[in-house]
Parts: structure tokens; C-alpha cells; sequence
């Protein structure tokens, strides 16, 4: 399958590309460092347009499609996963309200998002269910005009940052005639009373991401804060997670791109025995083996976007794009750190970034073993 892009989609992979080398990459390690959120970062994200790329134009989005998306996210990861992560997280939160909320939130949340200066959150995974989405406990409870919301929310990207306005809360709302519970999506404002976050996680990568818990005790919301509801909660929520999928994918692609790109860099000019290691043959294995699976992960990639934008079900392949970008990301920074010997497990080397950002790929929005699962559903076993 080939893919021809467009003259505005090659402006934009240029675009994003001249900022993470100057000013993305040259920041990456610092705010690894000290897991500061990047603030400036993703405000320039704004002034760029790249976080309108999906929004409708009446929202003060750029209306473009999905493939321009996973491209702005590929590059921003090659610069920095932890931006990319918080990219793309804030889009597929934005576009939940697109596609699912009432009038009067879109025309109030969806704007800042496209314009930069707001983000949202998604909050599914709790501390007794993460793959088991069905164990979760929080509960939304209907009190007269309001729900009262209680519950635990935890690996929360985006849940608690300065410029955070809101998160989209998964939680049970009734129960059928047999007692089995039906979930439903709640908006809660990031100020509103009974909303509250812990200081963070120390994490093994994606430090400069926000990532929390979110407390909810006695939260009351407006009844008409209720996104989705009675039985369609999951359904919706699942949905959500294809787009975020092919998000978490399109990161992976761009850390292993910037993997290969650092490795075939080191390879070149490290001299061992009177010649560049590149010459050796099992250096140029794993140099090969790592191209070969970018380009088979691109290929996957931009067929999920493709069939999104065509309005396909695309289902299916997200998940695929998912599993296989993201254990391609993992084996390719693990022959970055390979490469690089001794120095690659310095931190000073950007290899030691990528290996322990990618980690994580495999197990967010629904581990390898949970997409195998789904993919395995759709080939009729």
C-alpha cells in the first residue's frame, strides 16, 4: 500500500519536524531530569496549529484529517514521547466532546484545546481494574438534579496540570434488571469541589507528562454532565480508545524512528578495531532489523488512519497499528541502548530515554496481550 501525501500534509510533518530539533530535543533531557511538565513546549504546539489538526473549523480547529494527526504526533515523539503522550491524549479527549457532548460543552471546553491552552483527561483506569475495565468501582449516583460521584482513578494522563480544565469520568450510573451494572461518561470540571489530584507518580519514563490519580468524594456535577450513559458508557469509552490507540501508536513509531536515527548516528562514527562499528555485520542485523520493522509499522500505521478518514471501520487495524508500533518501538530502542554499548546506559544518552519511555507502550491503552485479544475477535476466533 502506498501512501502520497499531501503538499499540506508534508508542510506540517516539516513543520513539526524544524521544531522538535530546534527546541523540543534540546529540552528533552532536562525535563526528563526534573519531570517538569513543558508548559512552553505545548503552548508552541498551539501556535503552530498543531493541536487544532482534528477539530472542526467552528471550534477554532483546522478541520484536517486523521492521518495529518498521527503524523504531527509521530514527529513530536521523535523530539520527546512525553509530549507526544500529552498531545495526543488532550485531541482524543477534545474530539470525545466532539463526538458525544451536548452543544454548550463543546462550545466551552473544545476551543482551548484546539487552541493550545487547555487540556482534558480521560479517566478509565482504576487502582482494582485496569485490563478488567469492568471491575471499576467509581459510581455516579443520581440526586435529584445532580450526581454525586465517588471513586479512585489512577494512571491518569493529563489529570492534574495548571492548564487542565477537565476529565471525561468513567464510572457505573444504574444497574439492569439482573443487577449487572451499566457505565456511563461524566464531564467533571477540573475545579469543581470533591475533584482532587495527587502530587504524581515517580515513573520509570514519560516524567515530564503529567500522570496522576484522581480522587472523587461526594463530586456533585449537573445531571446534564452525563455524556454517555445507561449501558453505552464503555461502548463510548472503548470507541475513544481506538483514536488514542493510533495515538499511542504513532508515539511508538516516532521513538523508534529517533532510536534508529540516534544508533545509526553512533554507529557511524564509534570506531572499534580500526573502523566504524557500521561495518560490523551484526551491528548492521539489528541497524536492518530496526528499519524493517518501521517501515512495516508506518505501513500499519497509515492504514488505520486511512481507513478512519474513509470513514471505514478502522477498529481492527488501530489495534493492530497499536501491537505492533508499540513492541516495535520497544525492540528498537532496546538495539539503541544495544548499539550504544556502555553509553547507552547513561543517561546522557538519548537512547537511555527511549528505552525506558517506550516501556509503557505496551501496557497503556490496553496492553499487547489485551489487542491481541481484540484482533483475535476480529478474525473469528
Amino acid at each position: 500500500m502506498e501512501f502520497d501525501f499531501s503538499d499540506q500534509q508534508k508542510a506540517m510533518v516539516n513543520t513539526v519536524r524544524e521544531f522538535a530539533v530546534k527546541e523540543i530535543i534540546p529540552s528533552a533531557e532536562e525535563l526528563d531530569r526534573t519531570a517538569q511538565f513543558p508548559y512552553d513546549l505545548f503552548k508552541k504546539c498551539g501556535e503552530l496549529g498543531l493541536t487544532a489538526v482534528l477539530f472542526p473549523e467552528e471550534f477554532g480547529g483546522l478541520g484536517l484529517d486523521t492521518m495529518t494527526y498521527v503524523l504531527v504526533v509521530q514527529e513530536l515523539a521523535r523530539g520527546d514521547m512525553s509530549l507526544a503522550v500529552t498531545y495526543f491524549v488532550s485531541v482524543v479527549n477534545g474530539m470525545f466532546l466532539v463526538e458525544n457532548a451536548a452543544r454548550k460543552f463543546q462550545e466551552k471546553y473544545v476551543p482551548g484545546i484546539a487552541s493550545g491552552e487547555a487540556i482534558g483527561a480521560f479517566g478509565l483506569t482504576e487502582p482494582d481494574a485496569g485490563s478488567d475495565s469492568r471491575s471499576m468501582r467509581t459510581r455516579a449516583i443520581l440526586d435529584g438534579d445532580e450526581y454525586i460521584i465517588n471513586g479512585t482513578k489512577n494512571f491518569i494522563t493529563n489529570a492534574g496540570t495548571e492548564i487542565t480544565t477537565f476529565a471525561n469520568i468513567i464510572c457505573i450510573v444504574d444497574q439492569d434488571e439482573s443487577g449487572n451494572n451499566l457505565h456511563g461518561i461524566v464531564l467533571v470540571p477540573r475545579d469543581n469541589p470533591g475533584y482532587r489530584v495527587n502530587q504524581g507518580y515517580k515513573k520509570m519514563g514519560w516524567r515530564s507528562s503529567d500522570t496522576r490519580e484522581i480522587y472523587l468524594e461526594d463530586c456533585r456535577v449537573p445531571a446534564d454532565h452525563l455524556l454517555v450513559g445507561h449501558a453505552t458508557g464503555l461502548k463510548a469509552a472503548f470507541e475513544s480508545l481506538c483514536l488514542g490507540r493510533m495515538g499511542l501508536a504513532a508515539s511508538s513509531l516516532g521513538l523508534a524512528m529517533a532510536a534508529y536515527d540516534a544508533s545509526m548516528e553512533y554507529a557511524k562514527t564509534r570506531i572499534q578495531f580500526g573502523q566504524p562499528i557500521s561495518r560490523f555485520q551484526r551491528v548492521q542485523d539489528m541497524l536492518v532489523d530496526m528499519e524493517v520493522r518501521i517501515q512495516a509499522a508506518r505501513l500499519l500505521l497509515y492504514k488505520a488512519a486511512y481507513l478512519r478518514d474513509s470513514g471505514k471501520d478502522f477498529r481492527k487495524a488501530a489495534s493492530i497499528a497499536k501491537y505492533y508500533c508499540s513492541e516495535t518501538g520497544k525492540i528498537c530502542a532496546d538495539y539503541g541502548v544495544q548499539i550504544h554499548g556502555g553509553y547507552g546506559y547513561l543517561d546522557e544518552y538519548a537512547v537511555s530515554r527511549y528505552y525506558r519511555d517506550i516501556r509503557i507502550a505496551t501496557i497503556g491503552d490496553g496492553t499487547s496481550q489485551i489487542q491481541k485479544m481484540i484482533i483475535a475477535k476480529f478474525i473469528g476466533c
